[in-house]
This record gives C-alpha cells, structure tokens and sequence, in this order.
C-alpha cells in the first residue's frame, strides 16, 4: 500500500468516526479495483480478452455481437471487464490455454485441443452452422478430409495446437501440423479451392493443390489473407494480394498456399 492509499485510508476512518464521509477519487477507486491477471491477451476490433490464471476468461468492449461472451448482445459495452460464460451459457468457461479476437468474434483454444468461439457469426467465423452465439459453443469437424476424397463428417474439431482469429474468418494449427480455416472466403483468404463462406472447419490446401498443407508451425488470419510459418521457417500465405499481403508479386490472389518471395529463415 503506497503513502496516498494509506493517508487516505486514515483521512477516511478520522470521517467516518465524526459521522462523516467522502467519497474516493477515481484515482483511489481504481486503486482498490481488483486487477486483471492475464496470462494471455489479444485485442479484436472493438474488445478485448485476457485469459485469467484460474484458465477463465474475462473480456471488456465493444459487445454488439456478443463477442464478450457473456450472454448478452445487442449494443452492450463492458467499461470493465467480464466473465465469459460457459457453454450453454451455463455456469464460466474454464480451461483456456490461448485467447484470439477477431473483428467481432472471440475464440479459445482450451486444454483439451479443442476450440470455443462465440459472438458474430455471419460469415461462419465460429465455424459453428449460421447462429450467433453471445457465449462459447464448440468448433465443429471437419466437413470432409483431403481435397477430392470424399466426405468425412466429424463431430468437434480436435487436435488444435493454436488458433488465430482474422477479421471475419478463424484459422488453427492442427497436431499433425495442417492447418484449417474457416469463416469468410471471399478473397480465398481459407486457403480453399471455393471463395464460399466455410461454416466448418475446412484444411488447408497443398502449394499444388492436391492434397493439405503441411509442416505448419503458427498461423496468422488477416483481414482478406492468411499466412502460415512453416517448419523450414519460410512462410505461406493465400488471399487477396491487393496490397502486397500475401508477399508474392504478380499475383493478384492466391487460393494455393504461395511462398513468401524473401522469407527463408
């Protein structure tokens, strides 16, 4: 406790002795205001999430879409932070080991390898069907496997290692070191041979387009394009390359993985 804090404390006993009061400054009252113990943060567009020692989650901001994660939507601002829900909105999320936030929606990757997202859903970036959830619901599977080997429907996407969430899209490592991405596609920013919106988790594919990218270490998801370091230390990106953002020049957009021109460890 500093020398202000402890004047103040004693200034406020002397008062309340006499039958008086008065009210703390801002100052003092954020002082005694119990603090964030993050372990993890990421900022979104309008919000932010920290993961809490305890492994729960607290987030503050912007909340129209419920991309805080505590029930509620609709316009909503957390001035201070709040505690994201369970799933079902029952009880609190417990279990996070890393937070990314997107434009506006939230995703966790929790201990057990799978991935909890919830706010806006538009653009299936909670890959999750079409609903918007305004607390954690649980990533899906797989819609199919390889390109062109069929159908492979899969109950929970498992296996995660890290996650990124992009603008309005949402990419993940996976423990066998392919990548998924789901959400918005328009720009081809999911690495799928369609720029449709993926409302489940669909792989990355390979440099050649045959089969999925592999030898993936972390992945970053952008605005329109999104870009993984691989296990050599060069990167690929695939996307919109507008303004340069997949670092291959004369291309104006890439749905294949391309080799940053420039990166090689």
């Amino acid at each position: 406790m500093n020398l202000r804090r402890s004047l103040w404390s004693g200034v406020a006993l002397l008062l309340l002795s006499a039958g008086l009061a008065i009210a703390p400054t801002a100052e003092e009252q954020a002082a005694a205001a119990p603090s964030i113990a993050g372990e993890t943060i990421a900022s979104g567009g309008f919000h932010t999430c920290a993961i809490q020692k305890d492994t729960t989650v607290k987030c503050w901001g912007y909340n129209f879409n419920g991309q805080l994660g505590d029930g509620t939507a609709g316009g909503s601002t957390g001035q201070s932070a709040l505690t994201v829900h369970g799933f079902n909105n029952q009880g609190i999320l417990t279990g996070a080991t890393q937070i990314t936030a997107g434009a506006s929606h939230t995703c966790a990757l929790l201990s057990d390898g799978t991935v909890a997202c919830w706010g806006r859903n538009d653009s299936g970036q909670l890959g999750v069907g079409s609903a918007q959830y305004p607390y954690p619901t649980i990533v899906e599977g797989f819609s199919y496997g390889k390109y062109g080997s069929g159908n492979t429907l899969l109950g929970t996407l498992t296996g995660v290692v890290q996650v990124s969430a992009g603008t309005n899209s949402t990419c993940a490592v996976l423990a066998d070191s392919t990548a998924a991405c789901w959400g918005d596609g328009l720009l081809y920013q999911l690495g799928n041979p369609s720029n449709a919106i993926a409302r489940s988790p669909k792989r990355v594919q390979s440099f050649d387009g045959i089969g999925n990218l592999t030898g993936v270490k972390q992945i970053t998801a952008g605005f329109y394009q999104s870009c993984a370091l691989l296990t050599d230390n060069t990167v690929a990106c695939w996307g919109t390359n507008t303004y340069g953002g997949i670092g291959h020049p004369g291309l104006s957009q890439s749905a294949k993985p391309v080799r940053v021109v420039g990166t090689s460890g």
